[in-house]
């Protein structure tokens, strides 16, 4: 579920733009890999003359782990810093130890007192991944393929149909998923991947429809490639499907299923928050799991013709990747002839003809126009008339809606949809997002050039949101609290949304912003975290997080607020507190530089690791990527780019966005007068990119009633059960199997429940909508002092003491048996190796060796599972008393 924005297993480096700062209670704290634990790596920003204190040891001692260079404390400079910036040029250095091997990365930091140097690092482009390769057939299918090393002898390949349940019009709500259904299960070659050593599944959600397959290079039955026949399966499912009355009727019966099998709490919740968050679209009331009572009651035509609506090459793209066998030309040969025998689609599919659209006579503001129209403000309300006789309309947004058998169609112009000449392998530089009227068609609308070729919609999915920056409009009033209140609530959770556009990651600039969010949102978290170790918090969790999202087509900023119902005002005031210190005073110089330095240790990891980033999760990243017109990098590249635009951050350009970023919840009820401070002469420079943020809408969530302690009160027996389910339709059910009947009553139980009286004892807990705005935007909490800025230092113990130390006891590896004083004071090379190294146990691989000073060290190596292991030990001591 999009709302629930936690770090996510991506291989991108910021390039996935997507930030999260939590804190919740003990036994659930998540600390954010921005605050990671130390590594042996350390970065500087320096003074072109920096030096570094030689040492005798390291090159006398080649045994020796090596160990971080230590630059000399006046020479030291860093952007963050106050006070006066020293000439330059300026290096900005990450040193990486690992094992022997010393990885240095280096960028030049421009001149301290040269803000032009910066300017024009900031609007150069960042560099695409030169391993990824697109393209498109001459049908308009676009392809995505990117050799992979991990997992060995194996690929992903994916197909995405740009239509999902945000496409579907009030009376067909859940009808994408059905088709998901029929045409994935109803498919022979997908039956044939069975036994093959395959997985293939698919799932829908708002903005599209996935059918993916992860195979070995190799048919484990036949010995033949598998690449030929995931793809002829694919295309079979996409666009060879058999809508066979029994294989409709067997889904139905499962989509129905599934719809009950989701009808828990979380779900509930989640439609509370999308309904409110999206209320001016169709985001907000389209789920993928659709309307139990349309899914019962649709003719097998329905479920037909919306896969002929939207199921077209143009409205598809493929992605490969994995340790491909063969060369991207053979690859794409592969992609031609299994998908290249599909014709374009063609209004001509639904009765319709090019000459009619080119009929439609011309309006006095240049639109086509004529009695009948398709409303194109993309909330779900399509007027439709006339007899389908391919008459044109005017649909206020530069293009011509037709209608014919109930199907409107928009002829979209060129400069609208750029790149989508065929055979065009440039098409994701021209990816549009943040839709207005200028580009969004409708609900429903049918996309087509002027040839009446069928295209994919110019933005995805195709909805107007209404973001919280910028000018307010006129009659526009500040967000009203929304309540929902159940009996199966455990927790009070106030959730207050911020909606804004997205940045898309194109040049370093770009990469600047993100970088920056992502320190604003450390800090928060290290607070949080802070302040619920300091004493007997109120709090179960407070989360701040900002997440651009591909299936809702924007930038979703979002604090999370959790507490038992009994603290929720005391909740609501901590949290407010310190967004506001944070938005008002901004991040000490000491916070910036920790969390710098923290993400370029975890930006150098992740470039080193960049050859074990499982296939799965690198297509995931760049299919969101796409979604939102992101440059896709390469790791290195990445960290390079990242540690460039670091040395560029300065304190005061952090503060100036998180003054912006965080007014949505520091100031609620006071977005005129915020607007106002920062369009003041003497405020210049104080609120960056997109200025002072609002709250676009407020959810409150709470149990319906609790004890006369405060604690809430079970109900239900348990019969709402919990899933991991989200908001996306995936996965399928045997109908066969199922007991429609059982789970229909189970979950008429659940319905009763919003409206059963209070159990025994019970007290109605119902916190108002203008109690919640009061303690939001309570005066009290406006005397708040500036956080202390407290400067760590970067040695616990001097290196020079630990040296001498080391010089004074010579430590080394003894024997295991026999006791200390009988070993003889020597140099290491004294103790032979077969003496001093036993050999390791064979059945549970672990080597046991003992210290000169008696300390036992037990040792075993071991193969990281996954990529966010590698080059990672655990260590555990343990005193016996």
């Amino acid at each position: 579920m999009a709302l629930l924005r936690g770090p996510s297993c991506s291989p991108g480096l910021f390039t996935h733009r997507k930030q999260h700062s939590h804190v919740c209670s003990p036994g659930g704290t998540r600390v954010a890999r921005l605050a990671g634990l130390p590594r042996r790596t350390c970065t500087k920003v320096v003074n072109s003359c920096f030096y570094s204190r030689p040492s005798a040891s390291r090159v006398s001692r080649p045994q020796q782990f090596a160990r971080p260079l230590h630059f000399g404390s006046k020479l030291t400079w860093s952007p963050s810093r106050p006070g006066t910036k020293l000439a330059g040029p300026h290096i900005t250095a990450t040193i990486h130890f690992h094992g022997r091997r010393v990885t240095i990365h280096a960028a030049l930091a421009g001149v301290a007192d040269a803000a032009t140097d910066a300017r024009t690092l900031l609007q150069t482009p960042v560099r695409g991944n030169p391993d990824l390769v697109t393209g498109q057939l001459d049908n308009g299918l676009r392809y995505v393929i990117l050799p992979n090393p991990t997992p060995p002898q194996r690929f992903e390949a994916h197909l995405e149909v740009h239509a999902g349940s945000v496409d579907e019009r009030a009376n067909e709500q859940g009808v994408a998923h059905l088709v998901e259904h029929v045409t994935f299960l109803g498919s022979k070659r997908r039956e044939s991947l069975l036994g093959t050593g395959a997985r293939a599944n698919a799932y829908t959600d708002f903005h599209h429809t996935v059918f993916h397959v992860h195979a070995p290079l190799t048919n484990c039955i036949t010995r033949t490639p598998m690449l030929p026949q995931v793809l002829e399966a694919l295309a079979e499912i996409a666009f060879e499907p058999q809508f066979l009355p029994m294989r409709i009727e067997k889904e139905r019966k499962a989509v129905l299923a599934e719809a009950q099998m989701m009808n828990n709490i979380d779900y509930r919740i989640d439609c509370q928050l999308l309904t409110y968050l999206h209320a001016e679209n169709n985001l907000g009331c389209r789920f993928p799991i659709g309307k139990t009572e349309q899914v019962k009651t649709w003719e097998h035509s329905v479920v037909q013709n919306f896969w002929k609506k939207w199921y077209f090459p143009a409205n598809v793209t493929l992605y490969v990747v994995g340790d491909l066998d063969r060369s991207n030309e053979e690859v794409k040969a592969l992609i031609h002839a299994a998908f290249g025998k599909f014709q374009a689609g063609s209004i001509e599919d639904h009765g319709l003809t090019a000459t009619a659209l080119l009929n439609c006579s011309r309006g006095a503001a240049g639109l086509l126009s004529s009695s009948s129209s398709a409303d194109g403000n993309g909330n779900g309300n399509s007027a439709r008339s006339g007899n389908g006789n391919g008459v044109g309309s005017s649909n206020g947004n530069g293009t011509a809606a037709a209608v014919t058998a109930d199907i409107p169609v928009a002829v979209v112009p060129d400069e609208i949809i750029p790149a989508s000449a065929p055979g065009n392998s440039n098409w994701k530089d021209h990816i549009v997002i943040n839709g207005d009227s200028s580009n969004i068609l409708g609900e429903g609308v049918i996309a087509a050039n002027s040839n009446g070729w069928k295209l994919r919609h110019p933005v995805r999915p195709p909805v107007i949101h209404k973001h919280g920056c910028g000018a307010m409009q006129p009659g526009e009033a500040p967000a009203a609290v929304s309540n929902f209140r159940h009996p199966l609530l455990q927790h009070f959770m106030l959730t207050v949304f911020c909606k804004l556009p997205v940045y898309s990651l194109k040049a370093h600039t770009d990469l600047k912003y993100s970088f920056m969010v992502r320190t604003i949102l450390a800090a928060f978290q290290f607070r949080m975290n802070q302040r619920y170790v300091r004493a007997d918090p109120p709090f179960l969790g407070i989360d701040l997080d900002i997440s651009d999202s591909g299936r809702e087509g924007c930038c979703v900023a979002t604090l999370t607020i959790t507490a038992q119902p009994i603290y929720w005002e005391q909740t609501i005031k901590v949290a407010v507190e310190e967004i506001r210190r944070l938005q008002r005073f901004g991040l000490t110089a000491s916070e910036v530089e920790r969390y710098t330095l923290s993400m370029l240790r975890d930006s150098a990891q992740l470039a080193q690791q960049a050859n074990s980033i499982p296939h799965i999760n690198s297509l995931d990243f760049i299919m969101e990527s796409l979604a939102l017109g992101h440059t896709i990098m390469n790791h290195s590249d990445a960290h390079e780019a990242l540690e460039a635009v670091a040395a560029t951050t300065t304190l005061e350009d952090v503060n100036a966005l998180a003054a912006s970023m965080l007014t949505f919840a520091s100031d609620v009820g006071r977005e005129e007068e915020m607007l106002e401070v920062a369009a003041q002469p003497e405020t210049e420079g104080k609120f960056a990119k997109p200025g002072p943020t609002r709250a676009t809408s407020i959810v409150a969530c709470m149990p319906a009633y609790i004890d006369q302690y405060g604690d809430t009160v079970t109900v239900g027996g348990g019969v709402m059960k919990h899933s991991s389910g989200g908001m996306g339709a995936s996965g399928h059910l045997d109908a066969d199997e199922i007991n429609l009947e059982e789970l229909e009553a189970q979950s008429k139980e659940v319905d009763a429940l919003q409206d059963m009286q209070a159990p025994a004892g019970a007290i109605s807990f119902d916190v108002s909508a203008e109690q919640i705005i009061k303690a939001l935007a309570s005066p009290d909490l406006d005397n708040i002092e500036p956080y202390p800025d407290v400067e760590l230092p970067d040695h616990l113990v001097d290196p020079e003491v630990i040296e001498q130390r080391y010089q004074e006891l010579q430590p080394r590896f003894v024997p295991l048996d026999g006791e200390l004083n009988l070993v003889p004071a020597a140099a290491p090379a004294a103790v032979s190796e077969s003496v001093a190294r036993p050999p390791t146990n064979a059945e549970t691989g672990i080597t046991q060796r003992r210290l000169s000073n008696g300390i036992r060290i037990n040792y075993r190596w071991a193969h990281a599972m996954h990529s966010g292991t590698d080059g990672k030990c655990r260590m555990r001591i343990e005193l016996a008393t």
